[in-house]
């Protein structure tokens, strides 16, 4: 898990710091509207933080796979998204001309207290008790350790690539089409994302 950790830091880090310099000008790319580029600018410069701590919150949570605790995991993460579709929408709601820089805010609000909620209840059960001992030794010291874990990740992150990739690829279709088209092309997204839920 250590290992994981700091390699989660190693490789989002980057990834993200491109995301937020980058998507204001994919945005007006895309869409050719000033405003909405800087509304995703202003919404990037947020939520690449929670998607950060919610990839460190997964990371360390995996742990709780490994000792039967993966139901725990799910349902939390059911939870969180319930808490964070419930509070945006009440916000959304009830104040006028709330940005998406806020619902950015109440996202990483929302995570934040899942993250800490999430571990203290871990940690208060004893769960990740086990782990105590191997989070405080340099696991990156283990050579060994790191390569299975690259030549293991290395293949899920090459499938998990092929799997998505094709949607990020017609994304840069939808800049030719006009806004109907691009409509549909976002409505057949959530019909496909809809049935591929269990």
């Amino acid at each position: 898990a250590q290992i994981g950790i700091v390699l989660n830091v190693i490789v989002s880090i980057p990834i993200l710091a491109v995301w937020r310099f980058v998507m204001g000008d994919a945005v007006l790319w895309l869409i050719r509207e000033q405003a909405i580029a800087d509304a995703a600018t202003e919404f990037t410069n947020v939520i690449v933080f929670h998607h950060f701590l919610k990839s460190l919150s997964r990371t360390i949570t995996t742990l709780l796979q490994l000792n039967g605790n993966e139901h725990f995991e799910a349902r939390f993460v059911i939870g969180e998204g319930l808490v964070t579709l419930v509070t945006v929408c009440c916000v959304v709601s009830l104040v006028p001309g709330f940005s998406l820089e806020g619902v950015a805010f109440l996202q990483l609000l929302v995570g934040i207290c899942a993250f800490l909620v999430k571990l203290a209840y871990a940690v208060c059960n004893g769960w990740l008790r086990l782990f105590y001992k191997g989070m405080g030794s340099c696991g990156c010291m283990n050579l060994n350790a790191v390569a299975t874990l690259a030549l293991t990740t290395v293949p899920l992150l090459i499938g998990a690539f092929l799997e998505y990739g094709e949607w990020e690829i017609l994304i840069f279709f939808v800049r030719t089409l006009g806004p109907a088209e691009g409509n549909k092309f976002g409505a057949s997204n959530i019909q496909v994302a809809l049935t591929l839920v269990p």
